[in-house]
């Protein structure tokens, strides 16, 4: 970064993955296999964002399947984890992270070519609030299993609501406060 500026390390998080094609399969019983091929892939930092939006949005979906399923008080952990790690991420910062990295004007004055990848983004954020709503729903149906959770599920409800005005004022840049009306708690 230049002089002065301060660090961020979500524009400044590039990932290099090697992907190592050997002539058998792994593991083997052989110490050493020969090398087929290597291929490397470099993810932006932006690249980088939008793989691991999609992978906690597949997580929660999972987690939302897995309460909607069950009649166990356990199996709502995983959602209210990954709910609350979401909607009430305050120990590491959550999408203000995002916001602060992408969308402040400096990555994509540095990196133009990125400009397409902001529109992905937008659409897995997008679609992050429609996972969060669902799951929001699905922890207000489960809350006769543990009442004691009440106080958590109007937390994360106030959050929410929170976190979607907050993204159609910032990133989104209009109006979606619709999640909150079809939430219907």
């Amino acid at each position: 970064p230049p002089q002065g500026s301060k660090r961020n390390e979500y524009r400044d998080l590039w990932v290099q993955r090697v992907f190592v094609i050997t002539q058998e399969p792994m593991p083997s019983v052989r110490r050493r296999v020969p090398i087929k091929n290597l291929q490397h892939s470099i993810c932006t930092p932006l690249h980088n964002a939008v793989i691991t939006l999609r992978k906690k949005n597949e997580e929660m979906s999972s987690a939302i399947l897995v309460a909607k399923e069950s009649d166990e008080p356990n199996d709502l952990v995983p959602l209210t984890q990954n709910l609350s790690g979401v909607i009430d991420a305050a120990v590491a910062g959550g999408i203000a992270n995002y916001i602060e990295a992408f969308f402040d004007g400096t990555y994509l004055n540095s990196m133009p070519i990125e400009e397409p990848r902001i529109a992905k983004f937008k659409e897995t954020l997008e679609a992050q609030l429609e996972i969060l709503n669902n799951g929001l729903q699905t922890f207000h149906a489960k809350l006769e299993l543990n009442p004691n959770l009440r106080p958590l599920f109007n937390h994360l409800q106030t959050s929410y609501s929170k976190m979607v005005v907050q993204l159609a004022k910032g990133i989104l840049k209009r109006d979606i406060t619709v999640k909150i009306k079809e939430a219907n708690y």
